[in-house]
């Protein structure tokens, strides 16, 4: 899902794809117009896979770069799937919207909340957050989810792989665990039995975030490559 973060000039747009990426990707400072082109990273938030796009603070500029990049921003926001429009929960609302009409789901963030909110918010249908101390992400990611329909009432618990190499993991791990399954359920076979298919279904799982053996790294890249001396 093409998530595009907007909104004008310092209200904490870099701050929240670093704090959702959980390491500093974007330059943050004081000084507005720092971010004059795009950046993107991919996350896995809660099983789904977000493509994250920091964009350029829209406003009126006089300078040819920033206005290049506020371009950019806009065709962004034209083809994203999920728009989050992040606001200074401490200044006063904005008289007027700063994004184009857009058919993409549409989340209103008010950032910088451990400052205190404005007056002119009271009311605002918005989520609340400080990408400072880390409050109400928990909640936008709750909001995120339930946006996208990603909702225990349409998909059941299961979380979603990112990739066809998570999906081959979940898959091994599912066979090995029937296998040790059906020797604890029978009645004349040796429970720690199942301990190989339990080792061999947590190996599976190791997988997902990168725990493998050498052998078996070894092995999926000889299988899959010619490599000389």
């Amino acid at each position: 899902m093409r998530t595009v973060i907007f909104g004008e000039p310092n209200v904490g747009k870099s701050s929240l794809l670093n704090r959702l990426l959980g390491f500093d990707r974007a330059i943050v400072s004081d000084i507005p117009g720092t971010t004059r082109d795009t950046i993107e990273e991919v996350i896995n938030l809660g099983g789904i896979p977000l493509r994250l796009v920091d964009t350029a603070g829209v406003r009126e500029s006089d300078d040819a770069i920033e206005a290049q990049g506020i371009q950019r921003t806009v065709r962004q926001i034209e083809g994203a799937d999920l728009l989050l429009e992040i606001a200074d929960a401490s200044r006063p609302r904005p008289e007027r919207a700063v994004y184009p009409s857009n058919h993409a789901t549409h989340l209103l963030v008010l950032n910088k909340s451990d400052l205190g909110e404005h007056p002119t918010w009271k009311g605002a249908e918005a989520t609340r957050i400080s990408c400072a101390s880390g409050e109400g992400f928990d909640t936008l990611s709750e909001k995120i989810r339930t946006a996208l329909h990603f909702t225990e009432a349409d998909f059941g618990e299961h979380a979603i792989a990112i990739n066809a190499r998570h999906q081959a993991s979940l898959a091994l791990a599912r066979t090995n665990l029937t296998a040790a399954l059906d020797l604890l359920t029978e009645q004349n076979s040796d429970p720690e039995l199942a301990a190989i298919d339990l080792r061999e279904a947590l190996d599976a799982l190791g997988e997902i975030p990168g725990k493998v053996d050498t052998e078996d790294l070894l092995g999926v890249i000889f299988s899959s490559f010619c490599i000389g001396k």
